[in-house]
Formats: C-alpha cells, structure tokens, sequence
C-alpha cells in the first residue's frame, strides 16, 4: 500500500465517520486526504471500491495491531487477556464508531459480514488456550461455542460501549477459564 493510498483511507474512515456512509462524497474524500479528485479516483474509481477498500484496510489494521499486542504475551490466560484487551480498545476507540448512532443498519451489515473472519482469527490466535479451557476440556462447550461468544460480547462493545475495558476483558477471561458446574 502507498503512502498515498493510506492517506486516503485513513481520510476516508474519518469522512464516514463525520458525515456517514450514505452522505459521504468522493470530493470531501480527496480534500480530507489532500489529494487531487484524480488522485483518488485513480485508487478508488468508484465509492464502492473505496469502502471495499476501507474495510480491507480496517481489516489489516485490526489484524497488524492485534499481532503485535500478542507478540510480547505468555500463553493461557495473559494471552487471552491481551487479545481481548486489544479487541475492546480497537473497537472504543474506532475512528467510525459514531455510525452506530447515525447508521445502524450499515454497522450491522458490516458486522455480520466480519464475524465470521474474526471468529477464525480468534480460533486461530487462541487455539492452544481454548483447547485447555475448562469448558472446553469439560465438554459443556466447544472452543468455536466460547469464540461465539466472545465475539457475541466484543461485537456488543459498538453498540454499547463499554465504560470499564478492563471489567469486560476480566469478565471474558473468567467465561474462558471457569469450571463449568457439575452435571
């Protein structure tokens, strides 16, 4: 990705964010990021292929900064900590969360369209801890039931966000590593 190319998305998210997805213009991109309307159209020659670009963009960003918090954690449960820390910051302090007051259906959308990349990533990054989980290890739950869940409860932080990060990432980490009840 270009420098340029970057700049626009980073312009882009903040436009959506101020204006929304359905009163974005192209024109208020290009002066946003400080590019010409041919430079952009040059990357993104139609509004689509910028908000497909955006959430690929999104996507890496999320991803990059998720591996590098987990690049200095233990296993177990400092790794799951850290992971969920990561994900309820990156969410607070998303550059477009006001679009869920402004447009809730397009958040939505966009969720459900995610969840699914974002419950493999998590199998993916927490696959040893999930597998010792005692859920998991006492058969009440399988580890894609608990990743259901945290996702269920993370993907709740852009609708309702959370006052206290660190009292949803604890309550997460409890879920995980609680004994489940005897039958």
């Amino acid at each position: 990705m270009t420098g340029t190319e970057e700049r626009i998305l980073q312009a882009a998210l903040r436009v959506v964010s101020r204006r929304g997805v359905r009163y974005l213009s192209m024109a208020e991109v290009s002066e946003a990021a400080e590019v010409s309307r041919t430079t952009l159209y040059r990357y993104f020659a139609t509004k689509e292929k910028l908000f497909d670009g955006v959430a690929a963009y999104d996507w890496q960003r999320f991803s990059e900064g998720l591996d590098k918090a987990l690049a200095g954690a233990a296993s177990g449960s400092e790794r799951t900590c850290v992971l969920l820390d990561y994900a309820v910051g990156y969410i607070n302090d998303h550059p477009a969360r006001e679009l869920t007051e402004s447009e809730p259906g397009f958040v939505i959308d966009y969720l459900r369209t995610m969840l699914p990349a974002v419950e493999a990533m998590l199998l993916g990054h927490l696959e040893e801890e999930l597998a010792a989980a005692p859920p998991v290890v006492a058969g009440a739950l399988s580890a894609q039931q608990v990743v259901d869940i945290m996702v269920r409860l993370l993907t709740t932080g852009w609708v309702l966000p959370t006052r206290d990060r660190s009292h949803l990432v604890a309550t997460m980490d409890w879920l995980l590593h609680a004994s489940p009840p005897a039958p």
